[in-house]
């Protein structure tokens, strides 16, 4: 289903969401703009899983925070301050 530019940035707004609005000749592929968008929450979802599991085997011990910080490409100190930080 296409729509013009105009209602689909509407949808949008008014929803909250997070669509990637590409345009082709003036209209925009709603269909997919929300397969994208649940693409991206996926991909989201397995991402926050795998730095749960990371965490888990830190705390337990089984682990290293320099291993697990380079499974999530960042520095064993922002792995530290973001997931193992009490709040």
């Amino acid at each position: 289903m296409s729509v013009d530019r105009d209602t689909a940035g509407l949808i949008k707004e008014a929803t909250g969401s997070e669509l990637e609005l590409k345009e082709e000749e003036g209209k925009v592929d709603m269909c997919q703009a929300i397969n994208d968008m649940k693409r991206h929450s996926m991909m989201d979802g397995v991402k926050k899983g795998k730095v749960e599991e990371l965490v888990f085997l830190v705390k337990e011990g089984d682990i290293s925070v320099v291993r697990s910080a380079g499974r999530l490409e960042i520095t064993p100190e922002e792995f530290t301050e973001k997931y193992l930080k009490e709040e």
